[in-house]
Order: structure tokens, then C-alpha cells, then sequence
């Protein structure tokens, strides 16, 4: 579904990426502190993500025909991405510092 978006499709969902990065990242600077990467580096993590879910999609078996149901796999994988690479960071500054 999102990979056959007409160029309309992608100029929206990327505004629309980016401004809802843009707030949830500067959010969650706000909640992660130092664990964080700053505002724009949580965007593109959340940006990044969110864009894996929605083709990582595209190429597995489950049927995500819905908008509604696509929305929910992409802010998924968003935060999934992001707690994963915080995690990551975290457990490196344990193990080096």
C-alpha cells in the first residue's frame, strides 16, 4: 500500500512524517534526557523507523489492505526503532563508561 503512493501520496506522508517527527522527538528529548539523541536525531530515528514498518510491510504475508491498521504498524515500528536503538545506547554506555 505505501509503496504504490502517487506523488501526491508521498509529498503528504512526508510532511506529514516530518512535523509529527519534529513534536514526538522534541517530546521525547523531553522524557529521555541524556538516554536521547536530541530532537532531530529522535525525528530521524522515528522518521526512519516509521518508514521501515511501512514497507517491511509491503513484503511480509500480513495484510495491512486498511489505512487505519498500516498507521498503527508504522508508529510502531517508530517507537520500536527508536527504544531499540536507546537501548543500544544505553547498554554501551554501561559496558564502555
Amino acid at each position: 500500500m505505501i509503496t504504490e503512493l502517487t506523488t501526491q501520496g508521498w509529498l503528504f506522508l512526508g510532511f506529514f512524517l516530518a512535523a509529527g517527527g519534529f513534536f514526538i522527538g522534541s517530546a521525547m528529548d523531553g522524557v529521555l534526557g541524556v538516554d536521547g539523541f536530541g530532537p532531530l536525531g529522535n525525528m530521524g530515528l522515528l522518521i526512519a523507523g516509521s518508514l521501515a514498518g511501512g514497507v517491511g510491510v509491503e513484503y511480509t504475508d500480513f495484510r495491512a489492505n486498511d489505512p487505519t491498521v498500516l498507521a498503527i504498524i508504522m508508529v510502531s515500528g517508530a517507537f520500536l526503532l527508536l527504544a531499540l536503538f536507546v537501548l543500544t545506547k544505553l547498554g554501551l554506555n554501561k559496558l564502555g563508561t
